[in-house]
């Protein structure tokens, strides 16, 4: 939701906002934000962040952006102004994503699973952040995995999984999966393509 763009306030708010009539919201924890609360914890380790997009989302704050190679203090008093002019609910929100979601005969994670790992031990460290064991991984992972993370030009479908990053903050091509019980169907924004078609 944050650091991929010039607005990433108004991302959290639009998630934020009062659920349609009918729907429920559940939201994803992805390795960009667990990034900005480890800035926030500990600014000097977490201090990749900033050359991740953190720099960007600083500014938004009315923060100038140090340097991921800054000293010490110049990274904890940006980190300390950070947190102070977040609003509450923003923080409580990025607090409170949660690393995964099962719906039937799918799981909703950010990144990926470790493969040949119970799906009840999966760590939220490989959720978050996973590629090449998880995207290489041929075998069926008890589940269909719908994932994003890993950037690719058009939507990824294979036999376990299906990854929907379609890298929107440089692409301008955003993707959303609809899944309405036996059926798959894509919406995408900034696509040469239909902006709605039907999955096999």
């Amino acid at each position: 939701y944050i650091d991929r763009g010039p607005d990433s306030r108004k991302v959290m708010a639009l998630v934020q906002a009062e659920n349609p009539a009918g729907f429920a919201k559940v939201h994803l924890r992805g390795n960009h934000e667990a990034m900005l609360l480890e800035f926030l914890e500990n600014p000097v380790q977490g201090s990749g962040w900033l050359h991740s997009g953190g720099d960007s989302v600083l500014r938004e704050y009315g923060i100038a952006a140090p340097s991921e190679f800054s000293p010490a203090e110049n990274l904890a008093h940006a980190a300390r102004r950070l947190a102070s002019a977040m609003l509450p609910g923003e923080l409580k929100f990025l607090q409170n994503l949660n690393p995964c979601y099962r719906s039937g005969g799918y799981l909703f994670v950010h990144a990926g699973i470790r493969p040949d790992t119970p799906l009840e031990s999966q760590s939220e460290q490989d959720m978050i952040w996973i590629r090449k064991p998880f995207l290489t991984y041929e075998k069926d992972f008890g589940v269909i995995v719908v994932h994003g993370h890993t950037i690719c030009n058009a939507v990824e479908i294979k036999s376990n999984r299906i990854g929907i990053d379609t890298g929107a903050h440089a692409t301008g091509k955003l993707t959303c999966l609809i899944l309405e019980q036996n059926n798959r169907w894509l919406l995408q924004t900034g696509s040469e393509s239909p902006a709605a078609c039907a999955l096999a």
